[in-house]
């Protein structure tokens, strides 16, 4: 299940722990241990954005996730390399 979780992320795209839950057929609360576990080890690293409309000018996915809001909080996960190898293996 974490290696799913790893490769939804990997693939790019905006997924909310909600759309996680929905498209793993799992509780909310498990996909919110399952991003932690992959915290841990180091295969995810979480950049937070506080102020969309300020640091969202480069990013691809602006005009879907902020298009209408001022402010959002935005967890962006990153794949490690170490994520890249445990996907790969």
């Amino acid at each position: 299940m974490l290696i799913k979780i790893l490769k939804k992320l990997a693939g790019g795209g905006i997924y909310s722990n909600r759309l996680m839950t929905t498209e793993l057929g799992v509780d909310k609360r498990l996909v919110e241990q399952m991003i932690n576990q992959l915290q841990q080890p180091e295969y995810i690293e979480r950049d937070s954005i506080g102020n969309c409309s300020s640091h969202c000018s480069c990013c691809t996915s602006k005009k879907r996730c902020c298009s209408n809001n001022d402010f959002i909080d935005l967890n962006i996960w990153r794949i490690t390399d170490k994520g890249e190898k445990a996907m790969s293996q």
